[in-house]
């Protein structure tokens, strides 16, 4: 009995606060929302819109790539396998290869 209770003073509450706020638009006077609704709001004229085939049909100037997850795992890990390469390039540097020459 007491849920029912609570549940008709909330719904009281709401429809209170929905007719001030009818009543507050009436009169002139705006509710404090109304100017942050105003602004996302664009006042469009339906009837001048261009067809549908003029809008969509308008080529798009930037080509997007897309990437998977797999490509992108190859990349890192040649990113990777090259900085290695440099890395040991560098630090062993003419004995590398003299040692390459031996082999070949």
């Amino acid at each position: 009995m007491d849920n029912e209770t609570t549940t008709n003073q909330d719904l009281d509450k709401q429809l209170e606060n929905l007719l001030n706020e009818v009543q507050h638009h009436g009169k002139g006077q705006e509710p404090k929302e109304a100017p942050i609704r105003r602004e996302r709001v664009q006042k469009l004229d339906v009837l001048n819109l261009p067809p549908r085939k003029e809008v969509h049909s308008k080529t798009k100037l930037r080509t997007r790539i897309k990437f998977g997850t797999a490509t992108v795992r190859l990349f890192v890990v040649l990113i990777i396998l090259i900085a290695l390469i440099i890395g040991v390039y560098t630090y062993w540097g003419n004995d590398l290869s003299g040692i390459m020459n031996q082999f070949f």
